[in-house]
């Protein structure tokens, strides 16, 4: 009786260790998990951020391609506008072909006066006679 008694408190000990060792590794597990959906939430906010900006950039040039169709014989002046969270500024440019104009769109994305993205994009268009636009080129500035 004295043997099964000291069996029986091992293997009470024992199963406690097991336990232990159990809720030790799932928590671990849960811990890593939970990590991973962190990282991979906030991964697709920085994409989601990234694709406004460069949407709001892009209204900002379609906004002064429309000016310059209205007037193109003046280069517009610089302006600037708010597009729900985000603001735009736009420079238009003459180049040095007749009706040929560099835009660079400069955005950024606020959320309660923090810039939480923003990005500048750059559009070289030619007006023909005609009133239609041709996009020469259209491209993301490198981040400095």
């Amino acid at each position: 009786m004295g043997n099964r008694r000291t069996i029986n408190g091992h293997n009470r000990g024992s199963a406690l260790l097991i336990a232990v060792l159990l809720v030790a590794v799932l928590g671990i597990g849960a811990a890593a998990l939970f990590k991973h959906l962190n990282n991979s939430f906030e991964e697709h906010r920085r994409f989601e951020r990234d694709l406004t900006v460069a949407h709001l950039a892009d209204a900002g040039i379609d906004a002064a391609i429309a000016a310059l169709r209205a007037n193109s014989t003046l280069t517009p002046e610089p302006f600037e506008r708010a597009l729900g969270e985000g603001i735009v500024r736009v420079d238009i440019a003459a180049k040095d072909s007749a009706a040929a104009y560099r835009i660079t769109s400069r955005a950024a994305l606020r959320h309660e006066g923090i810039t939480r993205a923003a990005d500048t994009y750059t559009a070289d268009v030619r007006i023909m006679p005609t009133g239609e636009v041709r996009r020469l080129s259209w491209q993301r500035e490198k981040r400095q």
